[in-house]
């Protein structure tokens, strides 16, 4: 009896997983990501909305970057 609640629980695990993997599959990634992948950060800050904490945040942070360099 013991070995059929293992391996239930087993296959359960297996399907709780595939299930996890297979809807995050259709995340979408957030703007951090987008700006830091971006190669034209620009093209990426204007599609900010305007008045947003992150529409001032990172304009000054690209800011603060290219001057770093």
């Amino acid at each position: 009896m013991l070995r059929h609640s293992s391996s239930s629980a087993a296959a359960l695990l297996t399907m709780v997983v595939v299930t996890t993997a297979l809807s995050a599959q259709g995340t979408p990634i957030g703007f951090e990501e987008t700006w830091a992948l971006s190669p034209d950060r620009q093209k990426a800050l204007a599609t900010l909305i305007p008045g947003t904490s992150d529409w001032y945040y990172y304009p000054g942070s690209n800011a603060t970057a290219a001057a770093s360099r």
